[in-house]
Parts: C-alpha cells; structure tokens; sequence
C-alpha cells in the first residue's frame, strides 16, 4: 500500500480510503468488522465515517474494530449533515459542534479524532464561529484537523482566508464528488487544491457502481443502490452516461483492465487527489479494491483517452456547486 501525506500537515494516509456508510445496514456488525481487520492488515490506515451514518452504527462499529488498534488508523468523520429538530440539534454552530464531537468519541471509542468533517456547508452560523470552533477542538485535542465536504471552491477559499486572518488553523482537506463520469470539480475545485495545497477525498468514485460496469441501460441490478435509491439513480442514471461508459470500456479493454479498474486508477493519477473514499459491503469488494489501488495510476496516454468520456458528457453532470 502507498501513502501520503494530507497537503499540508505530516498526517500519512493510505492511497486508499475506506467509505464505512454501509456498517450497519448492507454490511453487519462481524463482516464489517472482518473488513476492517483485512484493510489494516493489509496497509490500509484511512477510515470515513460520519455521524448519521446508519444512525452512527457506522461509528460504533469502527470503535468496536479498532479495540487495540487506534493508534494504526486515521479516522475521519463528519458533523453538520443532519440532528434533530431542536433549534441548535443541526448545522454547524458551536453548541452542536460541541454535542457532537463529544458523542462521536464515545461511540469512536476513542479520545481524538483525526480529522473532523464538515459535512455540509451552514450559511445560517458565522463562519468565524466554526473556525474558532474547530480551533477549540484542536486545542483540547479532542480532533488533529478539520476539513470540509460539499463546499463550493469559493466556499473553502472564504474559510481558509478567514483562518488565516484570524491566525487560526484553516481545513486541510475537502470532500467533493468526483469521477469519471462527474468531472465538475475539474472546473474550480481541483485547481483551488493545487494552489492552496489543500487535499482532495473524492467520493462515489464509482458513480455509486455504475462505473463496474455490472449495470445495464434497461435496468440497475438487483439490491443495488439504483435498485434502491432514488438519490442515487436521478444523479447518475442517464443515457449519456451509459454512452460515456461504452466509450471507457473501450479504453479498459485496450489497455487490458476492468472497467473498475480504469475508474480507480484513473482517479488516483492526478497527484492533487489525496485519497479516494471506496465504499465496500463486502469482502471481497475490498480484496479487489485494495489490488486496484496498489498497481498505481493510469498510464498517461490511458488517462489522456478517458478525456473523450467526458467531452461527451460535459454540462450535464450531477454537481453539488451548481
């Protein structure tokens, strides 16, 4: 396994992210457990979780595999995507923050976090609140950094010029999607990384399956997310996108990979992307992603050839920034 360093800090992750959305439901407590064992013991250090994640099953379930093991993973999770109705039980404000770092540890079993998420952005808190915030956590060594996921490029850049200003510990990374079929990032986002050196974790780098090439224009296979949620099939089920992929299967097929295999690598190529977040509900699914991610990038000329998928795509894309 391959590691880097998250742009900016001295903290060492694995090429390879291992997404945890589905502990507790699609995969159970033992399995997801197994998983967890087999990603360590075979290099894998970075974990992504958040705190509504099946309920924060997602988190228990890390806190019950790392007995014994903390000090090998990094793990990463999220505050501000969803609570209660209550009128400070959501968002990003200083009193939930504190609520919920406290209840992601106990579930965590763990006395830090790594790195402290985001998960959406909140323009109803001042955005000084949550940066001395974070910065409050850092000093009581309750988390190591922070960073965000589905913020605009601009949004980061107004967070991280205000932490400097403030002379405040800025995010060190963010979350966007990212894929070969959803290429918005390459507008703003992935330029705004590389100027301020900041990491990228994409996520759905396989277009919540669609790029494994197991789906069929007519139907979505059975207990996939397609088959399940409507989310996930209004922003990735389109002719076009069953169009691009005739053309990435070509490309897999000359350089003699899977179609999974050209998505994975072709994601981890550009050296601005830290790690992707690779999401598994099964064994197996993590074997084989952890051997996709160990042969390394794409060629360059193979890279070069997935371009001619989103040229045909472009301007209709899921993007969380429109």
């Amino acid at each position: 396994m391959n590691y880097t360093n998250i742009a900016g800090t001295g903290l060492k992750v694995s090429k390879l992210c291992l997404g945890t959305m589905m502990f507790g439901s699609q995969a159970d407590k033992e399995s997801s457990i197994e998983m967890m064992n087999y990603a360590m013991d075979n290099g894998v250090n970075f974990f992504d979780t958040a705190n509504i994640y099946t309920h924060g099953r997602s988190e228990t379930i890390i806190g019950e595999a790392l007995k014994g093991r903390r000090d090998e993973a990094v793990i990463a999770t999220k505050v501000g995507g969803g609570g209660t109705s209550a009128p400070n039980g959501r968002g990003l404000g200083r009193k939930h923050i504190l609520k919920s770092v406290d209840e992601s540890l106990e579930r965590l079993q763990t006395d830090y976090i790594d790195l402290f998420y985001m998960h959406v952005p909140d323009t109803t808190v001042p955005v000084e609140e949550t940066i001395e915030t974070m910065n409050y956590l850092i000093q009581k060594g309750k988390i190591l950094y922070y960073g965000v996921s589905n913020f605009s490029a601009w949004q980061i850049c107004g967070m991280v010029e205000k932490a400097r200003a403030m002379d405040l510990q800025a995010p060190v990374i963010t979350e966007t999607v990212y894929n070969a079929l959803t290429r918005g990032a390459d507008e703003e986002i992935l330029p705004f990384a590389r100027e301020y050196n900041i990491g990228i974790a994409p996520y759905n780098p396989l277009a919540a399956g669609l790029l494994t090439g197991k789906h069929k224009r007519e139907q979505p296979s059975e207990n996939s997310r397609f088959s399940r949620d409507e989310g996930y099939k209004n922003r990735y089920w389109k002719e076009v996108n069953f169009d691009a992929i005739d053309i990435l299967e070509k490309v897999a097929e000359k350089y003699e990979m899977s179609l999974i295999e050209l998505a994975i690598r072709w994601i981890i190529t550009d050296p601005v992307i830290t790690s992707p977040i690779i999401g598994v509900s099964k064994l197996s699914q993590l074997q084989q992603n952890i051997e996709i991610i160990n042969k390394g990038p794409l060629h360059p000329d193979a890279f070069a050839e997935c371009d001619s998928a989103w040229a045909l795509i472009k301007g209709d894309y899921f993007n969380y920034h429109r």
